[in-house]
């Protein structure tokens, strides 16, 4: 079972890798559509679920545009291409997890509150399968929390406002870095599939104000996940310290 899961993880982010080479270095302009799905998949040699899963990351990316009916189309990519230096200010360790959960309470409830009003159909369906994406994969690790980013930048994509599209771009880069430690604590990735329903449930309903409440709370949890974390973390680094005595 878990060699079938592995299997499948490795499947899905070597088409992600290759979708992306496609896109960057295949000659291809904005507008351009790909090769059609089956195709596509041939190539890569998946089922069409990861390819559509794939799909659903590198449109978060930036890189492409899936339109229902028509196929796969190469963006524009002035929003791609995030500056390397929140890289390097992630690396260097001047943020810290405090830092970025003070940072999503003052960015993603807007974003969700934005995104209840401005959502479009097509939003709310790519938002629909993503999170039909992290219910496939709760216990797929990687690409559970791969779900999880490509739901958030979907949301701020429905906004319509490119720069709060870059800023929570930003964002998931610099979370990517501290989201599977909050992941390993016991019931939290079932928690968030939990309230990204709830997000999911208010933009579908066009409730800006339950957008925003739903967010906040998701985020509440994660700070809840990271303090439960942190003392587990150091309960065994006791227990490891008691241990050589």
């Amino acid at each position: 079972m878990q060699e079938n899961r592995l299997s499948r993880e490795s499947r899905f982010d070597y088409a992600v890798q290759r979708i992306e080479t496609m896109v960057r270095e295949g000659g291809f302009a904005p507008g351009d559509k790909l090769p059609p799905a089956r195709e596509m998949c041939e190539d890569l040699g998946v089922s069409r679920t990861i390819l559509r899963e794939a799909l659903r990351v590198v449109e978060s990316k930036g890189l492409i545009s899936i339109q229902a009916g028509k196929g796969v189309f190469v963006a524009n990519h002035d929003l791609d291409v995030l500056d390397d230096r929140v890289d390097s200010l992630v690396a260097s360790g001047k943020v810290e997890i405090v830092d970025l959960i003070q940072a999503r309470h003052f960015l993603e409830p807007g974003i969700a509150h934005i995104a209840a009003i401005r959502a479009t159909s097509s939003d709310i369906q790519n938002l629909e399968e993503s999170l039909k994406g992290m219910i496939d994969n709760l216990e797929a690790g990687d690409a559970f929390m791969q779900a999880d980013q490509n739901f958030h930048l979907l949301l701020a994509r429905a906004t319509n406002n490119p720069i709060l599209y870059m800023m929570a771009k930003t964002m998931t880069e610099c979370l990517s870095v501290f989201r599977k430690t909050i992941y390993e604590v016991e019931g939290a990735p079932a928690k968030a599939v939990q309230r990204h329903q709830d997000i999911l449930n208010a933009v579908k309903g066009h409730d800006s104000h339950m957008a925003y409440q739903a967010m906040e709370n998701h985020i509440i949890d994660a700070e809840e996940h990271q303090r439960v974390r942190m003392m587990q973390a150091s309960l065994n680094h006791l227990d490891f310290e008691i241990g050589r005595e």
